[in-house]
């Protein structure tokens, strides 16, 4: 296959830029990519402008199909001037250009653009056409690997996000559950010491102090009134949310 030059160029779905990146690097493609005024990864196409309609990159990319032709400018016209491509075209003695989608599943990723030389654009759909399409099926492969790798990555950080969440939410449901299970305990021991000491007070004093029966049977009733209205926070808490006090 004699080509002189591949190059892969990839479709930003945000604005539609078919941007290059990457090239063969070899001593022909080094003699026209000293010819570009800026790194070449830096050039780009924009496949909605009206002035790149014509192109045959992006007539591929929304065709979905092979395009062939024997003028550089056809694919690079809307990016480099064209007395640079006519210089290239001549260096590399390019004598036809192929530009393939690469799609997967349906979507068109990018392009992989080749350059040819000496061979005819006959020749190129004869002989090329099938190697170029399963180059592109390759290439649109290890890209849908590599984005289902991307993926999965997001899907195991958010998961884990998640069960940091989770955990979350368990440390201050248990630290609630220990706060409100101290709170029970209060009132009830509060009451029952009261009630303990108020007993001992009847049983032992033949006049006891009326002052203090009262203050004890205050003690009692607040506190069982508290516990009271814990009980039913509980209950209401365990009617709107069944499993959370199990």
């Amino acid at each position: 296959m004699g080509y002189k030059l591949i190059m892969v160029s990839l479709l930003e779905e945000e604005n539609r830029i078919l941007k290059v990146k990457a090239v063969t690097r070899n001593s022909f493609t080094q003699v026209a990519i000293d010819m570009l005024d800026q790194d070449v990864s830096t050039y780009g196409l924009d496949i909605t402008a009206l002035n790149t309609q014509q192109n045959i990159s992006v007539i591929a990319i929304k065709t979905k199909q092979t395009l062939i032709s024997t003028d550089l400018k056809d694919a690079f016209g809307s990016m480099l001037p064209e007395q640079t491509i006519e210089t290239i075209q001549s260096t590399l003695q390019v004598s036809c250009i192929a530009v393939t989608p690469i799609t997967s599943r349906g979507a068109v990723l990018g392009s992989i653009t080749i350059l040819f030389s000496g061979k005819t654009k006959e020749e190129v759909i004869v002989a090329e056409k099938y190697f170029i399409d399963t180059y592109a099926d390759v290439i649109g492969v290890a890209l849908d690997n590599a984005h289902s790798f991307a993926e999965k990555q997001l899907a195991l950080t958010q998961l884990e996000e998640k069960i940091g969440d989770l955990e979350e939410a368990y440390r201050k449901e248990k630290d609630m559950m220990d706060i409100l299970a101290h709170e029970l305990r209060t009132p009830i021991s509060t009451a029952r010491n009261a009630f303990s000491l108020l007993e001992t007070m009847l049983k032992s004093a033949q006049h006891p102090d009326p002052e203090k029966i009262a203050s004890y049977a205050k003690i009692v009733r607040t506190n069982l009134q508290r516990e009271i209205k814990l009980l039913e926070i509980l209950s209401l808490i365990h009617i709107s949310e069944p499993t959370r006090l199990r």
